[in-house]
């Protein structure tokens, strides 16, 4: 049997779709109204069966308005199936000049109507006519799909259909698959999803047909080669490996004893030592235990039964009781020795290697570490604090637990004992007075006993020992923070190297490992600075310089504490809000913010709404994985990035982003001029470089349709730089990855703007890295420091009536609902007051219930490729804040 490659097999089938949009229009009539014959002549030819005479007949009766309806409706569907099944499939064979006819069957499976984009199947035909076989005639040749075509035949398809130009109609094919199937394999012709070229007799449309490299495999040869590896393996390079398995895990005890039971010993050389010990003859399985010791090379080891001495060369006893002719020996000591060591001289150690299944390892002191990685993120300090012993069961009682009840009947309180009497005045002693008069006074006698000078000692010794247990304590305290230190100095090398590398940062990543030995040693946290106060520091002093120069900043620096103080803007009170109308918060503005350099046009982000920068920086997610992959311009896979914000919307939406690439032949700009890439017309630019001439644009439109509050500013930036942009950028470093061509690129990214890819990954659980940065910004907003208020008119009750908080208040997610009842609840309610974190969910909320609605335009193409209209994400405006 001839195996061939799969492209040299013949094809037994086609299959596939196309999508059409034709548009049929309706000859002109005479100036008097009637038919004119002449027009629709051309119709005639192209579309078989047209009866001219009976619609101008039905026309007569017709308006000029009624009769364009019932072309379209009456006449224009059977016209369009007429038209689908007259295109025609014909392969351009190797050799360039043979072109054959495939006689596919084109099926119209999509209703006519004008414009509209028609679903085309495409099938193969039979090879024998059914309808005779069904008549009883004998097989007939049927001229159908041709069966003797090879893949490797066909290098192009040409699509060709009655010309319809003539009456003024045009048919437009936009996107066409085909497929084949052989008797081994099954694959596809042609997968164009960007085909976009009218058709017609005089104007063919061509589509190229290369092999793939699955096309070309010659499984046979492939069989072979991999069998042929196989041998190799097995027999070449790991021939004792399988052996040893085979031997140790392949063959069960009973087959290994048959094995053994077909083996006799017979040794020509030992006959007479074998037939005195009464060995000679006997099989193996009788000699040894069925027992694999393990595998030498290609000997089996098995343990000798017991009673039997298979070495011929060894025997104990002496030499005078030996007459087998073995050597004896007097103990097995003396059998493995060497003749220098029988003799009381010293030999080389003898080491005998028995296999064991047992591995021994030891880590040897200094060499390398055997101890196991402490991971203090778990509690594993158990000698620190120790479980406590449970409280003992008591044991089980049987007893009753009845009681008798006391009685509750009162008893009368006893007499009392004690009677209070009036005593009378006792008398004035004599002299008295006097007595108590002079003791009253300060020192009536001289201190004889040194008790003040005693009480100032005592407070000395005690203000030393405080001192001296102060400064115990500081040393207890360092003895302890460097011991900690010590036992997490791993973890924290770890963090050091996360915060600065040392590729980036090498000087920052070598200080603080030196402060963190320091630590270890039982020195300060910043060895280099010892006797510094923190305040005293160079770059906390450069921190409070830095920040006293900023406008309207002030700070006080005292002995242990800073205080950082804003006098431009007064302290904004709790009720601050926003004109009713002009929905601008009225808020103090944070300081200006340093514009990133590597990102080209972020400062006007920053100089149009700072405090939304500041939230937004405030999100290391954001920071780290949506602005930072845009700003190492010596990364091997950075992509440029530019943004343009504008104050106030120019079009009906807030933003878009878009892949640019730079036309250098454009002299109307210094250096060339940057183009949308799916309005570039050249299928190839002079000088292109798929690394320098390609970047990503981010357009922010302020005061749109959701840009009216920092929420929706913040949500649309989101959509715009961490779903589309980073989605471009993925793009583009495949395109360098795989090396495609200008043209590549462009048909890629037509295919991936109109297939909406991107806007499928906003709903929940389809991009997790949209959704951490969303849940990032969502609790940045959530900080005491952004709450800001914006204000959103809600519905006003009729005069007379109550409506209900749930449609007064906009119906935001539940986890940014306010607690009834509290401040913020009553914002909401009475004054249509909203925060950020509750703006941005619910226009998060929105998004992730966008409805489709079809036929919205998503973007205007250039004129060689036709505007594309499709299903567009929209929101509902129903509570839509105006």
């Amino acid at each position: 049997m001839t195996f061939l490659p799969f492209s040299e097999e013949g094809i037994e089938e086609f299959s596939g779709e196309l999508q059409l949009r034709l548009t049929l229009t309706r000859p002109a009539d005479k100036a008097d109204g009637t038919i004119d014959a002449a027009t629709w002549a051309p119709l005639s030819h192209v579309f078989r069966g047209l009866d001219i005479l009976g619609i101008s007949h039905l026309f007569k009766t017709l308006s000029p308005e009624y009769r364009e309806r019932a072309f379209q409706e009456q006449h224009g569907p059977v016209l369009a199936r007429n038209f689908v099944e007259q295109l025609r499939f014909e392969a351009i064979l190797a050799d360039g000049t043979t072109v054959r006819d495939l006689r596919l069957d084109c099926t119209l499976l999509t209703d006519y109507a004008p414009g509209r984009t028609l679903t085309v199947s495409v099938r193969s035909t039979h090879t024998q006519d059914l309808r005779a076989l069904r008549a009883g005639v004998g097989a007939q040749a049927f001229s159908g799909t041709p069966t003797d075509l090879r893949r490797e035949q066909i290098v192009g398809l040409r699509l060709t259909s009655p010309s319809v130009s003539q009456a003024g109609s045009f048919a437009i094919v936009e996107r066409g698959t085909l497929r084949y199937r052989t008797r081994h394999f099954s694959g596809t012709l042609v997968n164009d999803r960007a085909i976009r070229n009218d058709i017609g007799a005089a104007d063919q449309v061509f589509l190229p047909t290369p092999l793939s490299p699955e096309e070309q495999r010659n499984p046979w040869q492939e069989d072979q080669r991999l069998a042929q590896q196989l041998r190799d393996h097995l027999n070449l390079e790991n021939l004792e490996y399988y052996h040893h398995v085979i031997w140790c895990h392949g063959i069960t005890a009973h087959r290994r004893y048959m094995m053994l039971d077909r083996i006799h010993l017979a040794q020509d050389d030992f006959n007479a030592v074998y037939a005195q010990r009464g060995v000679m003859g006997r099989s193996l399985a009788s000699l040894v235990e069925n027992r694999l010791l393990g595998v030498v090379g290609n000997c089996l080891i098995f343990p000798v039964a017991r009673g039997f001495n298979l070495d011929p060369t060894y025997e104990l006893g002496t030499a005078a009781q030996s007459g087998s002719g073995a050597i004896a020996h007097a103990s097995l000591l003396e059998h493995y020795q060497t003749e220098s060591e029988r003799e009381g001289g010293e030999g080389s150690v003898f080491r005998l290697s028995v296999p064991t299944p047992g591995v021994f390892a030891e880590a040897v002191r200094g060499a390398c570490n055997a101890c196991e990685r402490i991971d203090d993120t778990r509690f594993w300090r158990w000698e620190q604090s120790p479980l406590g012993e449970p409280t003992a069961i008591n044991p089980v009682s049987a007893d009753s637990r009845y009681q008798t009840p006391q009685s509750t009947t009162p008893t009368a309180l006893p007499q009392s004992l004690v009677s209070i009497q009036n005593a009378p005045a006792a008398p004035d002693p004599t002299g008295v007075g006097a007595l108590l008069t002079a003791l009253a006074q300060a020192s009536p006698f001289a201190n004889l006993t040194g008790l003040d000078a005693n009480q100032k000692n005592a407070l000395a010794a005690l203000t030393t020992n405080a001192e001296s247990a102060r400064a115990f304590g500081e040393m207890a305290t360092k003895l302890a923070l460097a011991a900690q230190s010590s036992r997490n100095s791993a973890n924290l090398n770890e963090q050091i190297d996360k915060a600065f590398p040392s590729n980036r940062s090498p000087e920052k990543n070598q200080e603080w490992k030196e402060r963190l030995l320091a630590a270890q040693l039982g020195g300060g946290s910043q060895s280099s600075r010892a006797g510094q106060s923190p305040l005293e520091q160079v770059d906390l002093q450069q921190t409070i310089d830095a920040v006293r120069q900023a406008p309207g900043m002030e700070v006080d620096v005292g002995p242990a504490k800073v205080a950082v103080r804003n006098r431009a803007v007064p302290p904004r009170r709790a009720n601050s809000t926003s004109t009713p109308g002009g929905g601008d918060v009225q808020d103090e503005q944070p300081p200006t913010l340093e514009p990133r350099p590597l990102i080209p046009g972020y400062e006007g982000l920053q100089r149009y709404v700072p405090r939304v920068v500041e939230m937004i920086e405030s999100s290391q997610v954001f920071v780290q994985r949506v602005i930072e992959p845009f700003c190492d311009v010596h990364d091997a896979d950075y992509v440029p990035l530019v943004m343009e914000v504008r104050p106030f919307a120019e079009y009906p939406w807030d933003g878009w982003s878009d892949i640019e690439v730079l036309d250098t032949t454009d002299t109307s700009t210094d250096g060339g001029t940057w183009k949308l890439l799916r309005y570039l017309q050249q299928e190839t630019l002079p000088g292109f470089d798929i690394h320098r001439h390609l970047r990503i644009r981010v357009v922010m439109d302020l005061r749109g349709m959701t840009t009216r509050h920092p929420g929706g500013i913040a949500l649309i930036l989101s959509h715009e730089w961490a779903l589309h942009a980073l989605g471009w950028r993925e793009t583009i470093l495949r395109a360098r990855r795989e090396q495609w061509s200008l043209d590549t690129l462009r048909r890629f990214h037509i295919n991936d703007v109109a297939q909406q890819t991107h806007h499928y990954q906003i709903h929940p659980g389809t991009n997790a890295l949209y959704e951490a940065v969303n849940d990032d910004l969502e609790q940045v907003f959530s900080q005491p420091r952004f709450r800001i208020f914006f204000h959103v008119p809600g519905n006003v009750p009729p005069p007379g009536e109550t409506l209900p908080p749930s449609q007064v208040m906009l119906p935001i997610p539940d986890r940014a609902k306010a607690v009834p009842g509290s401040e913020l609840y009553r914002y909401n309610l009475e004054r249509g007051l909203y925060t950020p974190r509750q703006m941005f969910a619910f226009e998060r909320d929105l998004e992730r219930g966008f409805k489709y609605k079809p036929g919205h335009p998503v973007s205007g193409f250039p004129w060689s490729i036709p505007a594309w209209t499709g299903d567009y994400l929209s929101p509902d405006d129903e509570w839509y804040p105006r």
